[in-house]
């Protein structure tokens, strides 16, 4: 198995809550990373309850802007 590098302290903001922003969050969660997530719309019920459930805070709809202060790492999701 390849090492992995650690990973930047945290929290770690998900910016965009759709497939791969939510798999991001998700994995990093599973790595140990303090994750918060927005979207600029509405998150899925259920998918905020799997997000909320792992431990990511979700705020949607809503930019982000507000979290950056309390943010270390900014990931944009790619899709």
């Amino acid at each position: 198995m390849i090492a992995r590098p650690p990973l930047p302290p945290g929290p770690l903001l998900i910016v965009g809550l759709a497939r791969s922003g939510v798999a991001a969050a998700l994995a990093l969660r599973a790595r140990g990373a303090e994750v918060v997530g927005c979207d600029a719309q509405a998150v899925d019920a259920g998918v905020r309850a799997e997000l909320e459930a792992t431990g990511v805070a979700v705020h949607a709809p809503s930019d982000g802007v507000e979290l950056l202060a309390r943010t270390a790492t900014v990931v944009k999701s790619p899709g």
